[in-house]
């Protein structure tokens, strides 16, 4: 293949992946956020507990949107100087895809994580492919 279409491969890919993160963010933190502390006050789960938790859910979804924006910052950056920054992608990469397969198989293997363990494996082959092509 020539040097631009791996170069559009590797932005798309990127571009895609990093928009997965970020768009999977707003349901994370917007709906399933309310229907899960339901299920807690259902449980007569105590203030602290469910503080905590809440504490921890909003955590989790502006790590998402962080780090689907550094994934999309560099999409970008690659679209327009050709450089990749593999020491920022690697952990989110790796991240993304270890926790993806363990929350799949400790939660009896919900599709729902699916799409975390595609965007690791989606960042990682970009860096593969990335290394691949160096000159």
């Amino acid at each position: 293949m020539q040097a631009t279409t791996f170069a559009f491969l590797k932005s798309f890919g990127l571009a895609l992946a990093g928009s997965a993160m970020v768009l999977g963010a707003l349901p994370h933190g917007l709906a399933a956020w309310p229907k899960f502390q339901g299920d807690l006050n259902a449980l007569n789960a105590g203030e602290a507990l469910t503080g905590a938790l809440h504490a921890g859910w909003l955590f989790g979804t502006t790590m998402m949107v962080v780090t689907g924006s550094i994934v999309l910052g560099q999409a970008w950056q690659f679209a327009k100087k050709n450089v990749l920054s593999h020491s920022a992608l690697w952990p989110i990469a790796i991240g993304y895809l270890g926790y993806g397969v363990a929350t799949f198989l400790i939660r009896d293997f919900n599709t729902h994580y699916v799409s975390l363990i595609g965007s690791g494996v989606l960042i990682g082959a970009v860096l593969m492919l990335d290394r691949s092509t160096a000159k």
